[in-house]
């Protein structure tokens, strides 16, 4: 038997399991790695000493999802034994659909039980969408260039927050007025209701929505580019991540009780530079659109989030949301103030962590364009169907009581302790303001200088094309434009502009507004070329 690396592009539901890594005290069916490996090793594939030791089977993935997260596109490596010859590509492709086929057998759910005993059924309706074999070098985390996620909140929950007391009614009637909605209407909107979409016109919520999508979206804009997350992220779990040591799942929510606690008791609210430049990340796009979600037993509105980047830390996209929706619902406490202190100052503010029953990894996109694009091509149809067959309807209409529970209990949270991060935020003011004035004229000031030089290179023909375009201005394309670095005509592009500047066809400037406009005019970038694939 030859050992063989395996890679697999699988979809999951991950209602009530314990998140995709395999964990030492939690039985193997109860994480997506371990359900992947039980699978093989009943295909004979996996040797029973590896078995029960899982760090021999050399398993990794592209992403690795928490508690309750769902996923499209996570990609799994591990090493198998096989007798398959692997330059014999009509074996290989026979060997890999049989095994793909006897993957995707349908099995019984999964009882579970809960921290208080509490027993709970999981289907995870694992799914493999297409497997490969790749060489025994490759490394599937650090080889993926960026990732894609999808945060899906139904409308009936956001208005449901809002009538859970008077002053947030009152901000949820301006809306409405706002939305131009019939008085009717906003008589049927006073009432917590789970099946709104029936009771009122779908012309008349589709207003209110898509009110509510434009507030999401001036939050959710800000947060693309090039940022520090410290704020965004659990720091003592995502320091367990990076250096592979389990996390207890469990321990979410009186985790939260107790970072909130910390951080309004102790006297250091700074955080360390080297803490903050460690937890920078770049969005590439952060957006949200309404959507009308289609099956059998109901049609759901509801706001889709799309959120692709070079790496997310431990609950960041989850803060993320819960920060946009926090601004929509109390903007007394979440102000545009306690948005630009949580992302661009270097203090310690408290943002809380949204439902992660919500969340969908739908992309991971690899280096290996040949790889990535088999990928695609084997797999884009599958998880469309996937996601509105199977994910869709399982977080809309199987567990929506699980749906409704969790936001119940993350709303209750900011509730109690609303005062607590209002006054968190004023503790740090100074501080903060000072700090991001500073960075703010320091960026200017280096910008600048580096014009300067740039201008005296270019001058003495001395540019070279690479280094020709302003610092950021290709991270700021791929937001504007929701492109991505491997996106078909990026290169391209890129090298035509700086190609243009060293023959001083076009100006040196630090005005990337100037470069969008030449990208237009000379139409470098047709409109087809520049948009998401909001189906995945």
């Amino acid at each position: 038997m030859t050992k063989r690396k395996l890679l697999a592009v699988t979809g999951y539901c991950g209602f009530h399991l314990k998140g995709s890594q395999i964990q030492s005290k939690v039985p193997y069916n109860h994480t997506i790695e371990g359900i992947l490996v039980n699978k093989l090793f009943k295909e004979k594939l996996i040797k029973e000493i590896n078995y029960n030791d899982p760090k021999k089977l050399h398993l990794q993935r592209s992403s690795r999802t928490d508690k309750g997260v769902h996923a499209l596109s996570n990609l799994f490596s591990i090493k198998i034994e096989s007798n398959i010859d692997k330059g014999n590509e009509q074996e290989v492709n026979y060997f890999l659909e049989n095994l793909r086929q006897a993957l995707n057998e349908d099995e019984d759910g999964i009882l579970i039980e809960k921290k208080y005993g509490e027993k709970v059924i999981a289907n995870p309706k694992f799914k493999v969408f297409h497997l490969a074999l790749t060489s025994k070098r490759h490394d599937i985390r650090s080889s993926c260039l960026w990732r894609g996620y999808e945060y899906v909140i139904p409308v009936d929950i956001l208005i449901n927050l809002f009538l859970r007391n008077n002053q947030f009614k009152e901000r949820l009637k301006r809306l409405c007025e706002e939305a131009n909605l019939s008085e009717d209407s906003l008589n049927l909107l006073s009432i917590p209701n789970h099946t709104i979409f029936p009771i009122i016109e779908e012309r008349e919520l589709m207003k209110l929505t898509n009110i509510i999508t434009l507030k999401l979206n001036h939050t959710l804009s800000q947060m693309e580019g090039h940022h520090s997350f410290a704020n965004f992220t659990n720091i003592e779990k995502e320091n367990c991540l990076e250096k592979d040591i389990e996390i207890n799942e469990e321990e979410e929510e009186e985790n939260e009780e107790s970072t909130i606690v910390k951080n309004t008791t102790k006297q250091q609210q700074t955080i360390d530079k080297k803490r903050f430049l460690k937890y920078q990340r770049t969005i590439f796009h952060c957006y949200a659109k309404p959507f009308v979600i289609h099956n059998n037993l109901s049609n759901t509105l509801s706001i889709r989030v799309k959120l692709a980047g070079n790496g997310f830390l431990y609950n960041q996209i989850r803060k993320m949301v819960s920060l946009a929706v926090l601004h929509l619902i109390i903007p007394e406490c979440f102000d545009q103030e306690y948005i630009e202190f949580a992302l661009k100052s270097n203090q310690d503010l408290f943002v809380p962590t949204a439902p992660g029953e919500s969340l969908i990894l739908t992309r991971a996109s690899l280096e290996d364009s040949e790889l990535d694009n088999e990928i695609m091509y084997y797999c884009r149809d599958q998880q469309i169907e996937y996601k509105n067959n199977v994910l869709y309807p399982m977080i809309l209409n199987t567990y929506r009581s699980v749906l409704d529970e969790s936001w119940e209990r993350y709303f209750k949270f900011v509730e109690n302790n609303v005062s607590i991060l209002r006054d968190q935020k004023e503790k740090i003011r100074k501080e903060a303001i000072a700090f991001i004035e500073k960075t703010r004229e320091e960026v200017k000031d280096i910008r600048e200088k580096e014009l300067t030089k740039k201008r005296n290179i270019l001058n003495d023909g001395e540019l070279l094309p690479e280094r020709a375009l302003p610092k950021g201005y290709k991270l700021h394309f791929y937001s504007k434009f929701r492109l991505f670095p491997n996106s078909g005509p990026c290169a391209k592009l890129f090298t035509t502009l700086e190609e243009w500047i060293i023959n001083k066809k076009i100006d040196l400037t630090n005005d990337y507004s100037y470069y969008d406009r030449i990208v237009f005019e000379e139409g470098l970038l047709r409109p087809s070329e520049s948009r998401v694939d909001d189906e995945l």
